[in-house]
């Protein structure tokens, strides 16, 4: 609170088109602006702030895109702009109410009880949504980042459009939110929601995971039924191959659909099958900072392999050169 921050404080993190916002209550703006102040003085730098769109305006960096930070009523906003749009950065900072607003509202709230997720943060992504920006039909931000490229963008065709919307639907949504937030720990879901007849086809390739032993620093674990995951390797390349992308900028997908294919049909792939996942765990890690970076000096951890044919996948193991 003595840095003018507010407990509690309401955000949101959105975009204005594909330029990223960052938006918080604060309880003073004079005192947040002078802890960044502070911050930058410690650095032997001082910011420069200006009135600008009825609040202040703090820019940062001298290259052609600045980091900007703008406050007005009891609000902190934090984005990223071209050096030269200034008359653009209005968009930032006063946002016009979506249309769909109360649409947008209650999906958030479908969100949240669909995957259990607490008050503390949910969102979602539309991955679809992100190819409007091909079709040229860009905000004047999005066009002052655009007029930065050394090179013009060329946009695609009406055809290659539509089946980089096609390709983007196959993940209509991703959603984010906590489902533990609490002082001494936090979990954070990323839930990739596919079209309903590839998410029945993948659960299918859902194994048991192994345990992995002690985490005293950190650890994952993964597993797969391998077969199950070779079937639906060959069923998307026969998709793929049976309705070949026109658009010529696709043409590597198709080319690597017909190489999965073929490589799918190794019997020798068989073996790989006795393998259905593994962990790996740390449980000591010791770093020497003598040097210019930390590098380790000290590191044990455990390999956890998880197989259902343990005898045969240890005598392939010893048949291996060392």
């Amino acid at each position: 609170e003595k840095a003018g921050l507010k407990p509690g404080a309401m955000s949101a993190f959105y975009g204005v088109g594909l330029v990223p916002v960052f938006r918080m209550q604060i309880s003073d703006d004079a005192k947040v602006r002078a802890m960044l102040q502070r911050v930058a003085s410690s650095a032997k730098q001082k910011l420069a702030e200006e009135d600008f769109g009825g609040g202040t305006l703090i820019r940062a960096g001298s290259d052609d895109v600045q980091l900007v930070i703008f406050f007005q009523n009891k609000q902190v906003i934090v984005s990223a702009a071209p050096k030269n749009a200034t008359a653009a950065m209005l968009e930032l900072i006063a946002p016009k109410k979506p249309v769909n607003s109360d649409a947008i509202m209650d999906r958030l709230s479908a969100t949240q009880k669909k995957y259990g997720f607490t008050d503390d943060a949910v969102g979602y992504l539309n991955p679809t949504a992100f190819t409007y920006f091909l079709s040229g039909k860009t905000n004047a931000l999005e066009s002052g980042f655009i007029a930065l490229q050394s090179s013009k963008m060329e946009l695609p065709s009406a055809l290659c459009l539509k089946e980089f919307q096609q390709i983007a639907g196959i993940v209509p949504n991703v959603a984010i939110g906590f489902t533990t937030f609490a002082p001494k720990s936090m979990r954070q879901k990323v839930i990739f929601e596919l079209a309903p007849e590839r998410a029945k086809a993948l659960a299918a390739i859902v194994a048991p995971t192994p345990a992995y032993g002690p985490t005293g620093v950190g650890g994952f674990s993964v597993s797969i039924d391998p077969m199950n995951a070779m079937n639906y390797g060959r069923a998307q390349a026969n998709l793929i191959l049976a309705a070949p992308y026109q658009c010529d900028k696709l043409a590597e997908l198709n080319k690597n659909a017909a190489e999965m294919k073929e490589s799918l049909a190794n019997p020798a792939l068989g073996m790989a099958a006795m393998v259905k996942g593994f962990g790996f765990s740390i449980d000591k890690l010791e770093l020497d900072f003598s040097g210019d970076k930390p590098t380790p000096k000290v590191i044990s951890g455990l390999i956890t392999v998880y197989t259902d044919q343990a005898e045969a996948a240890y005598g392939m193991m010893q048949a291996q050169p060392p």
